[in-house]
């Protein structure tokens, strides 16, 4: 019911497009539920799409990424064959002769996935990444952990996603790097101890993109509402 939920949730965005479009969705457990419900909606063209497996949709080529992100930050389950479910995916689109990585919320915690693509994924013109992975409850809302500590711990997560990244940028090595997802704004009753507590270079997209041109020595990049980015053979820019 919670996955049915979620899934209901994204599929909002989707009621805006035109039935005759054409949508890819993993072809990964649970993504049937996904696949009943654009059937429901009316997409007559849906294409499941096995993991690394290219797809020609026009003059582009679309490549979809599993989760790497399975066990989140315990990092140490992915070398245990554990399994478990995971919905965030990433997405390899070429057009143009320009190739395109969108992480989207797809941490790079298990890089082992990417180890037998790497000559497709390489090299490629921007690699657009998460950097905010903190839209959960922890630490800000927990008890009996003192202020100090709650952004001790949040810069502790914080830093295991940015050496992931670094490490991420290091085995591609793409042209240009933007860190772009997990953007959201928090409101309730924990708003102003959220903003109290996740205030370090983490959190903000800019300071991000400095530290992680600092880091790998790769250009970087970051995009506001009213920006605009134009990219080709020759790199990225904003104008």
């Amino acid at each position: 019911d919670v996955i049915e939920a979620a899934a209901q949730a994204y599929l909002q965005a989707l009621k805006q497009l035109p039935r005759s479009c054409k949508v890819v969705v993993l072809d990964m457990f649970p993504n049937h539920i996904i696949q009943k419900c654009l059937a429901k909606l009316g997409f007559r063209d849906v294409t499941m799409l096995p993991p690394f497996t290219p797809l020609d949709v026009d003059d582009l080529t679309i490549e979809v990424i599993p989760p790497m992100n399975m066990f989140a930050q315990e990092l140490e389950y992915y070398q245990k064959g554990r399994e478990t479910v995971a919905v965030d995916a990433s997405a390899a689109v070429t057009w143009g002769g320009l190739k395109i990585l969108l992480l989207n919320d797809n941490s790079p915690y298990d890089q082992s996935l990417l180890k037998p693509h790497l000559s497709r994924l390489q090299h490629c013109d921007l690699l657009a990444l998460n950097y905010n992975g903190a839209a959960d409850d922890y630490p800000v809302c927990y008890r009996g952990i003192s202020e100090a500590d709650k952004i001790r711990l949040s810069d502790q997560r914080d830093r295991k996603k940015f050496d992931a990244s670094c490490k991420l940028i290091d085995l591609l090595k793409p042209k240009a790097v933007m860190p772009y997802s997990s953007e959201f704004s928090v409101r309730g009753r924990q708003a102003r101890a959220f903003a109290r507590i996740k205030a370090s270079f983490y959190n903000d997209k800019q300071k991000m993109a400095d530290a992680l041109a600092q880091a790998s020595g790769v250009q970087t990049v970051y995009a506001y509402e009213s920006d605009r980015l134009e990219i080709d053979r020759e790199g990225i820019q904003k104008v």
